[in-house]
């Protein structure tokens, strides 16, 4: 089956991003929202003390955000950027399509449906072209189990960023991820037709800053762990040539070393002396 082409150019900019938020797990999880988790952010069919491999985790993370795209496509009606779609994928493989409630099932607030069986804001504002207001509404969806979670603001900020084509500092940072959300109100009730979703230019310009923000930090850390090294190194040559010179010394005899060593105190005390003095001045 062929890759829907939005969705190829869309995978580099994303699959930073949602690594990122989610956090590899290879042993089941209950998340924020209380649903048993596993790999990044799958829930299908997991349960409490499942174990997978890190390859397994990619496949099914490869899966979801397909499954993701899907959804995305049928749902939207307008043309799309790369950074647009891919903001819309990261988005719905976090909150879902959504589902209305029906009979014991309280339903579930998602991208496509409310749990109130209306479409959701942010989807009837992109369906009429309000790009602005359908950006605006990454923010409201910030809640996993009913509270606030840093880790989703944050989240939103980065896919906001990504869908406008824009650079936010800082806007990735490190923080798991609930895979359950709800917004933060009750959206507008509002209505609007499927469709599927037409190709677009690239908006790279933010979204690469965004990955590049996100592999900023870990270079960081592999420059410092090389200079802790580097000095590390340096010491050991030193305590070395120390060592040796010593050896040497001891070679020659036990009284020459210990001229050397007596030479080597009082020259030290001296200089020590001599800072005191000038100190005191």
């Amino acid at each position: 089956m062929t890759m829907n082409p939005l969705f190829a150019a869309s995978l580099p900019l994303i699959l930073p991003l949602i690594k990122e938020s989610e956090s590899l797990k290879l042993t089941a999880y209950l998340c924020p929202a209380g649903v048993p988790t596993i790999g990044y952010g799958h829930t299908g069919g997991v349960q409490l003390g499942d174990r997978i491999t890190p390859a397994r985790a990619e496949e099914l993370l490869q899966t979801d955000l397909a499954e993701a795209a899907a959804i995305v496509d049928r749902a939207v009606t307008v043309p799309l950027t790369p950074g647009q779609y891919g903001a819309l994928v990261s988005f719905v493989f976090n909150v879902g399509a959504g589902r209305a409630a029906s009979g014991k099932d309280p339903g579930k607030d998602g991208f496509v449906q409310l749990r109130n069986g209306k479409p959701s804001t942010m989807r009837v504002k992109l369906n009429r072209g309000d790009f602005d207001g359908a950006a605006a509404e990454f923010g409201k969806w910030i809640k996993g189990g009913g509270r606030v979670l840093p880790g989703l603001v944050k989240r939103r900020q980065a896919e906001r960023a990504l869908f406008e084509g824009v650079s936010l500092a800082a806007a990735t940072a490190e923080a798991p991820i609930a895979q359950a959300v709800e917004p933060v109100g009750p959206p507008p009730v509002a209505q609007s037709a499927p469709g599927r979703v037409a190709a677009g230019g690239l908006a790279v310009g933010g979204a690469l800053t965004l990955v590049s923000e996100l592999v900023t930090p870990a270079l960081q850390v592999a420059q410092q762990a090389q200079q802790v090294a580097d000095q590390v190194q340096v010491a050991q040559q030193q305590v070395a040539g120390v060592v040796d010179v010593w050896q040497g010394l001891l070679a020659k005899g036990p009284l020459v070393a210990a001229g050397v060593l007596a030479v080597a105190l009082v020259a030290t005390i001296m200089a020590l002396v001599r800072e005191r003095r000038a100190t005191s001045l």
